[in-house]
């Protein structure tokens, strides 16, 4: 290990805030190979743990889109009381934003943050307003329910300049 500066170390490139006990290099010993570790077994074994992590993750992005559906109905069967639902579509969307983007869905990313950001800043209760999240809302149906991942391609931006076509010319 070289010292750097007082409390800052590194180990070949790699630079630490405080020198570690050991490092991984020296714990498995010169003479162990990385094919020891992962063998195809255990290879296996994680990437079927990543699996159900990615389904797991993928259920809850479905349900919170789900969600968002059920508090656009209660925000447009009743437009007195619609801000707070709007306000939790707004919660909702900035959640599935990040799982979508978790989930390498950067379509839906991208569809989930234009409704979060239109329904926090330019949501009326109005037609015109609730026609727009109606419109994100079928295109993150789609995203998810197709597992559409990356950005969707020509298509991809094509629903997203409908969408902000949409938006500007809704408000």
């Amino acid at each position: 290990m070289k010292k750097l500066m007082p409390g800052d170390f590194v180990d070949g490139d790699i630079p630490y805030g405080i020198e570690p006990a050991q490092t991984i290099r020296k714990k498995l010993g010169p003479n162990v190979k990385i094919e020891h570790i992962f063998t195809p077994e255990k290879i296996a074994e994680c990437q079927g743990i990543i699996n159900k992590a990615y389904q797991d993750f993928f259920g809850d992005a479905l349900n919170n889109l789900k969600a968002i559906e059920d508090e656009y109905k209660l925000a447009k069967a009743d437009m007195l009381q619609a801000k707070k639902h709007i306000d939790k579509i707004a919660e909702l969307a900035l959640k599935l934003k990040e799982q979508a983007g978790n989930l390498g869905l950067i379509l839906g990313f991208d569809v989930a943050k234009s409704l979060h950001d239109y329904v926090l800043n330019s949501f009326q209760a109005k037609e015109g307003s609730f026609l727009v999240v109606e419109k994100h809302i079928d295109v993150l149906n789609i995203v998810l329910k197709e597992k559409m991942l990356g950005g969707g391609g020509q298509t991809g931006q094509e629903l997203v300049a409908s969408l902000a076509k949409l938006i500007k010319k809704m408000g």
